[in-house]
């Protein structure tokens, strides 16, 4: 009975990813009506037409060919930086960040490898358990590994 169960289970699970069959004999139609892409004032696309500061010229290093890009470049970083670069560089920091976020949440919860409360102790504020990786030398070490990685 067990095996049966187990089995089914899998079987279920694997059929979660598999496309389904269509309905025969059903017409698919076209949208008629829907979201369309906003345009800006004189059907310019959005990012090379518009100018996120007015008082300031729009950088000519920026092209509007990126995702978001609507102008905004006070200190003319575009004009000296490889912007294709920027923008890999903030996806990786955002994802670090994430992985940062989650090892806090870990911390917090309480989820530890075992040996760590012989060296910082049993507590869940992280503030306390950050002071002691900082005293023990353990953030030097992954400030350290994050630097390599970068």
């Amino acid at each position: 009975m067990l095996r049966a169960s187990v089995l089914a289970a899998c079987v279920a699970a694997a059929t979660a990813f598999s496309p389904s069959a269509l309905p025969l004999g059903t017409a698919t139609r076209k949208a008629t009506s829907g979201p369309t892409m906003q345009l800006y004032k004189d059907g310019k696309l959005q990012g090379a037409g518009v100018n996120c500061i007015p008082i300031f010229k729009r950088p000519d290093s920026l092209k509007g060919d990126m995702v978001g890009d609507m102008g905004f470049d006070p200190f003319r970083v575009s004009s000296y930086a490889n912007m294709q670069f920027c923008q890999e560089a903030e996806i990786k920091h955002g994802r670090i960040a994430m992985l940062a976020f989650a090892g806090i949440m870990a911390e917090v919860i309480g989820i530890r490898f075992p040996g760590v409360d012989k060296v910082y102790a049993a507590s869940n504020d992280i503030f306390e358990i950050h002071n002691m990786a900082v005293e023990k030398g353990s953030m030097g070490q992954i400030l350290l590994w994050c630097g390599f990685a970068e």
